[in-house]
């Protein structure tokens, strides 16, 4: 696989080694036209026996200075046409012709998308993130610099998109549309490239929210300096969650089914004032009736989209930029979903 300098490089190769013959074909033509007085069409016949050295016989005896020509024509020829011939053997036997059409078809993909998420990293943390980014029906592309991992991913996920690059440059970035991004996922091993990446990454577009991965307390803060809008620490979440196993193991039982682990499967969902139905909206919890319709619970709320409220009265009235918080199972929420959110 190739990254997006070596396919940079490849494709301006292969641009002059098709300029350098199309050079020499026409200044054969117009030797052979002026020097000799063919036609075009003979001009162009000796000029391709000449560049290719198949040892065709010539139209007619040449004069001396046509001689002194072709003589001097196929010496010059004979670099352009070794270095075109070593250009297209790379790109059919390398199978290079390929890899750029595929990536020439990514960036046609990417270049559509608005709203997506940019995850960077295709490790242990960039690769879970990516499959609740998919059971979540997001569209995302995933910036990976190692060309092998990006072959062995593509084998069983072909419709991945993926960028081979340094997820930290602003050209990589820019290629994964992070100019109409809603969000950056930096799983990046190292917390050094985790931070330049942030920056860069808030510089280009300062409204895009960060996600960003820390494996050290002091790299936390440095990130949330560098524009990160939330940094997680596996290591510590996941010290966090074993020693919680041990003390409050039904909470973990619990959590588990909320994260779709274990036989019951809950999951948590956000919804907006303006999804819901018009019959719905500025309407009170206990006039919604949502536990009795389709027993999913409202956890939480919003209000306004910036203070949270858990565990709201049944008085409490669901107002404009609200965000609902609702527990239930797949099969509830789908009948939520059916009788109290507008059609998309």
């Amino acid at each position: 696989m190739l990254n997006i300098k070596e396919a940079s490089k490849s494709l301006k190769q292969l641009v002059v080694a098709i300029a350098l013959l199309f050079v020499a074909i026409i200044i054969g033509v117009i030797g052979f036209w002026s020097i000799e007085n063919y036609s075009f069409q003979d001009a162009f016949y000796m000029t391709i026996i000449t560049i290719s050295t198949v040892g065709f016989s010539e139209i007619h005896e040449l004069s001396s200075t046509g001689r002194t020509f072709t003589a001097f024509y196929i010496v010059f020829n004979l670099s352009i046409f070794t270095y075109f011939l070593s250009v297209m053997s790379r790109y059919i036997f390398e199978g290079k012709l390929k890899q750029i059409l595929s990536r020439y078809q990514t960036s046609l993909k990417v270049g559509k998308m608005k709203n997506h998420v940019i995850v960077c990293g295709f490790g242990r943390n960039g690769s879970r993130a990516v499959s609740e980014l998919k059971s979540g029906n997001e569209e995302f592309v995933i910036i990976e610099k190692s060309t092998e991992l990006v072959a062995q991913s593509l084998e069983a996920c072909p419709d991945y998109n993926f960028i081979i690059g340094d997820a930290s440059e602003e050209d990589v970035l820019t290629s994964a549309g992070i100019e109409s991004a809603k969000a950056i996922i930096s799983a990046m091993p190292e917390d050094s490239t985790n931070v330049y990446l942030t920056l860069t990454a808030r510089q280009m577009n300062p409204e895009v929210q960060i996600i960003s991965r820390a494996s050290r307390e002091g790299a936390e803060s440095k990130l949330y300096r560098a524009g990160a809008n939330n940094v997680v620490m596996p290591d510590a979440i996941g010290g966090h969650y074993m020693a919680t196993l041990v003390t409050k193991p039904e909470v973990v039982e619990f959590l588990n089914m909320i994260n779709g682990i274990g036989d019951v499967k809950l999951t948590l969902e956000e919804y907006f004032f303006d999804d819901f139905k018009s019959k719905y909206q500025d309407k009170t919890i206990a006039q919604l009736g949502i536990k009795e319709t389709c027993r999913a619970t409202i956890l939480g709320i919003k209000k306004g989209g910036k203070t949270y409220l858990f565990n709201p009265e049944s008085s409490y009235e669901i107002h404009e930029k609200d965000i609902v918080i609702i527990l239930g199972a797949d099969s509830d929420l789908k009948i939520f979903e059916k009788e109290y959110l507008k059609r998309k």
